[in-house]
């Protein structure tokens, strides 16, 4: 069956159960407690409504569980080195979004010296993040501009 709004789903990721409220363009919205979180569709599964209250306190130790887990594993520091620029910006991404999850103050991306071109991708997409107060180099003795340091506000 085809998913729909109004379906009970379990998200595969986050070990826990939803609602579809809204599709579009291959992503679900859906209601898990009070989060409303994006899903790509290919990541729910149709499943039974469970008995009201139950779903939101397994939805909130679900994500509570999970939220834990990249805290204590989070690393301040990115290796981008050696990758091409859209692999790079794609696990920075990923990165940042966790980083700012966890609310994390800074964070390193190491992306090297180069020819400067990672290093170059990589600020043009940063200039776009509203969350980051500022951005630059590394200290010379650290790195220099073969690092940039993220600030977030």
């Amino acid at each position: 069956k085809e998913l729909e709004v109004g379906d009970a789903v379990k998200l595969l990721e986050h070990n826990t159960v939803g609602e579809i409220i809204a599709i579009k363009k291959g992503k679900a919205k859906v209601l898990s407690g009070s989060v409303i979180l994006d899903i790509p569709i290919n990541q729910l599964v149709i499943t039974r409504k469970q008995k009201p209250g139950k779903s939101s306190k397994s939805a909130y130790k679900g994500i509570y569980n999970e939220l834990s887990q990249k805290t204590a594993n989070f690393m301040t520091t990115i290796d981008l080195r050696g990758k091409r620029a859209e692999e790079a910006l794609s696990l920075m991404q990923k990165y940042l979004d966790d980083a700012m999850l966890v609310s994390s103050k800074e964070v390193r991306i190491v992306h090297g010296k180069g020819d400067g071109i990672l290093r170059s991708v990589i600020r043009d997409y940063l200039k776009s993040i509203d969350e980051i107060e500022h951005f630059g180099d590394e200290h010379v003795e650290r790195g220099g501009d073969g690092i940039t340091i993220i600030n977030f506000k």
